[in-house]
């Protein structure tokens, strides 16, 4: 018996060592992830030798991950395929679509383009399936290698180091060395399961290890570490269109960092994107008292208090990011929307969209904005016309001023408005819809009590006053 205990003690040992000389093996072996590269017509009329380049391109990728000893090995399964997302708009829509227009096995999908989008170098994120990688045929093909290597890295969580590091994950790589964090930081998310996209977060502890590995690879040094990776993997969450689970990690990242207006400012996108716009006020409100010189934060709260029919105070922020960034051509189209949902506004609305035009003439919504407009603004002035002679002719109507009052009203002419609520309010006493109008009219000039007392009288006729007017004096009221 004592002798078989002790071949039962050596083979139980052996088995164990058997495994830890397995996992051994497995940390000092290489993970490849293998990859099939697209490349559009762009990219293709700027070289003639394209398919080569592309094969010497990763291969100098190779030589750079495994000098600075990243453990990770791209093996290129095939470049033949052209790019089927190449007339999508931008670089960013194109990598999210990739996924779902191409058949592949491979780990990676690399979408090589010709097209430029500013100085940007290309679209990728961390643990996504698809990344966009811009060509520079002006640039020697070192420079496009390290380009490469600097858009592969974001796949494992890497980010943008300061340029005074000199390393690949600088804002513009000029040498191909990995800093020791990026380094432990890829070796670490290297068995990442990318054929999953950011869904594989959702699989397993992959999300909790993403989080540790962020974190212990902050490049940044300042703030909370732990709460940065949680907006990490909440942005990356959000952009897989996971918007509940984005919205979790980006409330652990603000419970972890709450005077983070730029936290603020994602999970409010979160919210908006989720349907729950009163949300992400809340938290805009909160980034513009966090950051109230960012013409960002009073132009993102304006553009969602606009989608929650509170013009009047979106129209407010939206002139605050004017005034802090002039030359921002889709606050001035925002700040038009804002005002042309406001009576009497439908000038300042139309200076407002020209003005967009002026800063960006190729901003079409904008072009087509302002024709409705000012389309919809004759028509208004053709309703006054059409409705005068018809108070004239039938001068004790009360509906027929009422509607006179309205399309004044629509024009911008507000004291002319006012005189025929009034007439009709003479003629037809218990009539409730005047006094509404009227609410509205007492309240744009800032008459608040005036305004009070017709809102008083509108519901006691059993009619309801203008959103507008009841959330403004709301507010009003609420005001030191």
């Amino acid at each position: 018996m004592p002798k078989f205990g002790r071949r039962s003690k050596a083979a139980a040992l052996a088995v164990v060592l058997v495994a830890a000389g397995g996992g051994l093996w497995r940390l000092l072996q290489p993970r490849q992830l293998t990859v099939t590269v697209l490349t559009d017509p762009a990219f293709r009329m700027a070289h003639a030798n394209w398919s080569s380049l592309v094969e010497s391109r990763f291969r100098e990728v190779n030589r750079l991950y495994s000098d600075a000893g990243t453990g990770v090995r791209w093996k290129l399964l095939t470049s033949d395929h052209t790019d089927p997302t190449a007339t999508i708009a931008t670089l960013d829509q194109r990598a999210v679509a990739l996924p779902f227009d191409v058949e592949s096995k491979a780990d990676i999908l690399v979408a090589i383009t010709g097209v430029h989008e500013g100085r940007r170098s290309g679209s990728a994120g961390p643990f996504v399936r698809a990344i966009v990688v811009v060509d520079s045929p002006d640039q020697s093909e070192a420079h496009n290698a390290l380009i490469l290597a600097h858009e592969l890295a974001h796949l494992f969580g890497a980010q943008h180091e300061p340029a005074a590091l000199h390393t690949i994950l600088a804002e513009t790589p000029e040498t191909a060395a990995f800093s020791p964090k990026s380094v432990q930081l890829i070796r670490r998310m290297r068995d990442y399961p990318f054929q999953a996209g950011v869904d594989g977060l959702l699989q397993g502890s992959w999300a909790q290890l993403a989080q540790d590995a962020i974190a212990a690879a902050d490049p940044g040094s300042s703030g909370n570490a732990t709460a940065r990776a949680h907006q990490v993997i909440a942005a990356a969450l959000l952009n897989g269109r996971r918007r509940d689970q984005a919205i979790e990690h980006f409330r652990a990242a603000i419970d972890g960092d709450p005077n983070n207006a730029d936290m603020r400012l994602e999970i409010a996108l979160a919210y908006s994107r989720n349907s729950q716009d009163d949300l992400a006020a809340a938290e805009l409100r909160a980034a513009v008292r966090l950051a109230p010189n960012n013409p960002v934060t009073h132009r993102s709260l304006g553009v969602v208090l606009a989608k929650i029919h509170d013009p009047e105070a979106a129209t407010d922020e939206l002139t605050t990011a004017a005034r802090l960034d002039p030359s921002n051509a889709e606050t001035q189209l925002a700040l038009g929307y804002a005002l042309s949902q406001q009576v009497g506004r439908t000038d300042a609305a139309i200076a407002a969209l020209q003005q967009a035009l002026r800063l960006n003439p190729r901003l079409a919504v904008a072009q087509r904005d302002l024709d409705t407009l000012i389309s919809q603004k004759k028509r208004f002035q053709d309703d006054v016309a059409r409705l005068r002679v018809q108070t004239q002719q039938s001068p004790l109507d009360s509906d027929a001023h009422f509607r006179l009052g309205q399309a004044e009203e629509r024009t911008g002419d507000l004291q002319a408005a006012e005189r025929e609520f009034q007439k009709a309010i003479e003629l037809q006493p218990g009539a409730g819809r005047p006094h509404a109008d009227l609410a509205l009219l007492a309240y744009l000039r800032g008459d608040y009590q005036a305004a009070q007392r017709e809102v008083d009288k509108a519901k006691a006729a059993g009619v309801e006053p203008p959103t507008l007017v009841l959330i403004g004096l709301k507010r009003k009221a609420s005001q030191p």
